[in-house]
């Protein structure tokens, strides 16, 4: 989801690792590129997945302006379903599906141009 400009344009994306810092240096050297947008904050002890009540991991939660606006409930919900989710809780259905359209444009793009390389 990190290297696609329709997200890096709309979404700050912030990881919330509660795994040992060294494994999280790691996942940046390994998608530098992909994650230039993208905030990492280490949990070890796991207080804040604690705050968050994160019962079941990955969970995503959409936050506007500092403030919880949205929370995944469904740990079966697709990347896809997730922002649609979210998006249409903070700018409205129109905007979501506009938002979504964009990406699915951007893939296909992506996409025809690899092909074309064959």
């Amino acid at each position: 989801m990190f290297k696609w400009n329709t997200w890096r344009n709309q979404l700050k994306v912030v990881l919330i690792i509660r795994d040992d810092p060294s494994k999280i240096n790691l996942l940046f050297e390994k998608n530098l590129s992909a994650l230039n947008n993208v905030s990492v904050i280490t949990d070890t002890s796991g207080k804040l997945s604690k705050s968050l009540n994160a019962f079941f991991i990955p969970r995503a939660y959409g936050f506007a302006k500092g403030k919880l606006v949205w929370l995944q409930k469904d740990p079966t919900m697709s990347v896809v379903s997730i922002l649609q989710h979210f998006l249409e809780k903070l700018q409205g259905k129109e905007k979501a599906r506009a938002l979504i359209n964009a990406w699915s444009a951007e893939m296909r793009q992506k996409l025809w141009n690899l092909n074309q390389l064959e």
